[in-house]
């Protein structure tokens, strides 16, 4: 009988790893999808990428994060996003809320080389709606 029950456990935590490989390997291409927009200067797409409701940590809304980004593009001509060690995890208590950290080096400039660089530690929030993965809150911290 102890067997059986440790035979069902491991069953049901390896279906249980199925059906959130989909998921996350979903949110990882929204993510990156969100990247390519902002390197690509591409802020309408960009912004069909965050919830109604966006929020930042900082107290920005949706209306303030398009200014930035139009900011952004109109004093770059090139924008690079360098993510390292991201994390993702579906949150336990709603299947369609996830969160991604990472770290991330953002740098600006007017030509091949970057004029202005930072790096951050990133931290955002994703609900899952209408079949997409949405940017719902976004909160980050500079890395020294």
């Amino acid at each position: 009988m102890p067997n059986l029950r440790l035979l069902l456990s491991i069953l049901l935590l390896s279906l249980a790893g199925c059906t959130q490989e989909p998921a996350i390997e979903n949110l990882l291409q929204r993510v990156d999808a969100l990247e390519h927009a902002i390197e690509e200067r591409q802020v309408d797409t960009a912004m069909t990428m965050l919830s109604d409701d966006f929020t930042t940590g900082t107290g920005q809304d949706r209306k303030d994060a398009h200014r930035l980004l139009l900011l952004h593009t109109l004093r770059h001509q090139t924008i690079r996003v360098i993510r390292s060690q991201t994390e993702a995890s579906l949150d336990s208590g709603y299947a369609d809320q996830a969160q991604v950290r990472f770290n991330a080096i953002v740098t600006g400039g007017q030509g091949l080389l970057p004029e202005q660089g930072r790096s951050y530690a990133v931290d955002s929030r994703w609900t899952f709606a209408g079949g997409e993965w949405y940017l719902n809150s976004l909160s980050w911290e500079p890395l020294l």
